[in-house]
């Protein structure tokens, strides 16, 4: 009477399983949920090329220095 039965068991471990895979879809769910989504491309890379074109209209860098920065930026390092 005080042992299981092999039916008991594999009712437990279903249980189990549940309870393992709500677990995992609420930590999907709350990592998924605080992702930032990526930038838009007018918002990111257009924007940084802008801004590195206006430092060197205004003198801020030289020739060579954005070329370099400028190449670095579209090569994506």
């Amino acid at each position: 009477m005080l042992a299981f039965s092999i039916w008991h068991l594999l009712i437990l471990l279903f249980l189990v399983a549940i309870f393992a895979a709500v677990v995992g879809i609420v930590v999907w769910a709350i990592v998924r949920s605080q992702r930032k989504p990526p930038p838009r491309l007018d918002e990111g890379l257009v924007a940084q090329v802008a801004a590195l074109d206006r430092l060197h209209r205004e003198g801020a860098i030289d020739a060579d220095e954005h070329a370099r920065r400028r190449a670095a930026l579209l090569s994506g390092r």
